[in-house]
This record gives structure tokens, C-alpha cells and sequence, in this order.
């Protein structure tokens, strides 16, 4: 899951805290409903889409992934600006958004995701509704 490793720049550290914690509110809230390998395909398909614009980790996946792992995504931000951090972080939110609401719908994205935006206290303000 997460940890601090690759968290090397300190004014980084609450823009990933951010992003992290609202992937992990993410995958509490969708695991149930689309399982773990579900939540982890739609996360790697978003990190793949938002690496065209962004600095995301090279490799996040590995097929047989039945969890969220974060590890590579916590380094990969890491050593990037403040803002840069906010704004790949905000991207990638985003992009998950966007692509689940493709799935399955904006209405139901949105209901299914709403108490990621509204409960999480760490969220960001570009996280604070739905994109």
C-alpha cells in the first residue's frame, strides 16, 4: 500500500498525502461494488492516460495486482514541484473520474463517489466536487 518511501521533497508531501488519500477513499468506496482488481484497472488505465500530459510512474501495474498500490505513484511525485504535484495529482483524480463516468455514467459516478469529494477534509480544492 502507502508508505513514505520516495516521498523526498517535504513541500511535496501534503499534495501526495492529498491525492493518496482520495485514491484510498476511492478504492474503499468502489471496491465493494467492482472489487479490488476492478478499482486497480480503472487507477492504471487513469495513470496510463494522465502519464500523456503528466509525470506519472513508468510501470504501475503488474497483472496479477489485487490491490492498490501506491508506492510507485507516492515516488513518482515526489520528486516533483509543489505544484506540479497538484496539478498531475488533480489530473489524475480527474481522469479516474472521467473514465469511470464513461463505464457506468455521470449520475451514478457521481453518487458512488460523493462522499469521496465532500468527507475527505484532505482533498484538494480542484477534489472538492466532482470534476
Amino acid at each position: 500500500m502507502v508508505d513514505d518511501r520516495g516521498a523526498g521533497n517535504a513541500d511535496s508531501r501534503p499534495a501526495i498525502d492529498k491525492v493518496c488519500t482520495a485514491l484510498l477513499a476511492i478504492d474503499a468506496s468502489l471496491s465493494p461494488i467492482i472489487g479490488a482488481r476492478g478499482v486497480v484497472a480503472l487507477y492504471q488505465r487513469s495513470v496510463y492516460l494522465t502519464a500523456r500530459t503528466h509525470a506519472m510512474p513508468a510501470a504501475v501495474h503488474d497483472d496479477d495486482e489485487q490491490a492498490l498500490d501506491l508506492v510507485p505513484l507516492r515516488q513518482a511525485l515526489a520528486g516533483q514541484s509543489p505544484d506540479d504535484a497538484v496539478a498531475a495529482g488533480d489530473a489524475l483524480l480527474r481522469t479516474f473520474h472521467e473514465l469511470l463516468a464513461s463505464l457506468i455514467g455521470l449520475s451514478l459516478t457521481e453518487r458512488l463517489l460523493r462522499s469521496v469529494w465532500t468527507d475527505s477534509s484532505s482533498a484538494s480544492s480542484a477534489q472538492d466536487t466532482p470534476p
